[in-house]
């Protein structure tokens, strides 16, 4: 719906960056945009028509959706999140009726396609740095391609990742309880049980391309903020130069929990991933003559003319940025869908509220949403029985 034409126009800008006025935009706005703090997205119910339309309309449609906060139902233990059942049905009946379904998400590929069970989506996983195409009959199993960027340090992140977590768990007594494959289990320590994540596992990351160490069921706070150092300095001690612009530690805290994340750097890798989906296979750089669509991203289909994203968070922001970015030179019709929870007003959404078209109050609102957008998909393939299925 909102595309920025201005060609100087960096994704990446601060909020107070200027932005094209609504009358250069070459697609009507839903809204004006000035992204002003008093910027606020339409109800979805106000614009509902228009939606429909786009879906109605576009010859090949993608959605693309983070998971967490917008179709999975949060909660402080990542072994205890589930999908929300609307949003869950409405994207396997989006995708049975030819739309191509895409899951952006900091949550390893294949353990995001077994809480989404939508089969035959794709997955950019761990922040824009992996992705896991879903087998077509059965969710639980795919195939995991990591960027060649990463691959080209596979070593070295295979060692960083191995040192830090070994020598966490021998500092602390840990002793794991990993099932068969499980990429997401507990681990108990003489400090009572904590969760480990491996995110991006193929053949060659046995250790995937991230951890993640969660201590919310660790009662007592103070500890949990010194075991969090604790692989905070390990992490610094095993930091090679050579993984410099890629990598990054977070460590999340409030009364609730501390998590800590090593992984590749989230928010530059998940606005990329929405850049490239909109490229064609084609595309070549002028200069230079090379393919502008990342290897990473052959298999997901190419010339999109419709596409809606939906997030939930600031860093979900950038990438729909980006993508609007890229639609107003490849006249793709875009919008962007945030899910604003009363309760999360001007805390890690500012940014996001002032950058989207549309706004839902809740993820059961925005699966009642994509349940809507499903229904008009399903009637426009019913219609035209032949058309493709996007895999």
């Amino acid at each position: 719906m909102r595309t920025e034409s201005d060609p100087s126009f960096d994704p990446q800008e601060s909020p107070e960056a200027v932005v094209p006025r609504t009358e250069d935009l070459k697609i009507t706005p839903l809204k004006p945009f000035d992204a002003t703090p008093e910027e606020e997205p339409l109800p979805a119910e106000s614009v509902m028509p228009k939606l429909k339309e786009m879906i109605q309309r576009g010859d090949k449609v993608a959605i693309v959706t983070d998971l967490d906060g917008t179709v999975l139902l949060g909660h402080i233990d990542p072994m205890s999140v589930k999908m929300d059942e609307v949003a869950q049905n409405s994207l396997v009946r989006l995708h049975n009726s030819g739309v191509t379904v895409i899951a952006a998400t900091g949550r390893a590929g294949a353990e995001a396609a077994k809480l989404m069970k939508v089969p035959g989506a794709y997955i950019i996983g761990t922040g824009g740095w992996e992705l896991f195409e879903t087998d077509q009959d059965d969710s639980t199993k795919g195939r995991s391609i990591i960027d060649e960027r990463l691959v080209a340090n596979h070593e070295d992140i295979t060692f960083l990742l191995a040192s830090v977590r070994q020598d966490f768990q021998a500092f602390i007594h840990a002793q794991d309880s990993q099932s068969g494959d499980a990429l997401t289990f507990p681990v108990k320590t003489q400090y009572g049980q904590m969760t480990f994540e491996k995110k991006g596992v193929n053949d060659d990351f046995p250790e995937g391309i991230g951890h993640g160490y969660n201590f919310a069921r660790i009662e007592n706070l103070e500890t949990r903020e010194r075991l969090a150092q604790l692989i905070k300095k390990l992490y610094d001690y095993y930091f090679p130069e050579s993984l410099k612009p890629f990598y990054e530690i977070d460590i999340s805290a409030n009364n609730q929990n501390v998590a800590v994340e090593i992984r590749p750097l989230h928010q530059k890798g998940k606005a990329r991933s929405l850049i490239q989906i909109l490229r064609k296979k084609t595309d070549t750089n002028p200069f230079t003559g090379e393919n502008k669509r990342s290897g990473l991203y052959g298999d997901i289909p190419d010339g999109f003319d419709t596409l809606l994203f939906f997030g939930d968070t600031d860093g979900d922001s950038a990438a729909s940025r980006a993508a609007h970015l890229v639609a107003s030179f490849t006249k793709i019709e875009a919008t962007g869908v945030a899910v604003l929870r009363p309760e999360e007003k001007m805390r890690n959404q500012e940014r996001l509220a002032r950058y989207s078209d549309v706004g839902v109050s809740s993820i059961r609102e925005n699966g009642e949403l994509l349940s809507a957008l499903a229904d008009v998909a399903e009637e426009k393939f019913q219609h035209n029985p032949s058309g493709e299925s996007p895999r």
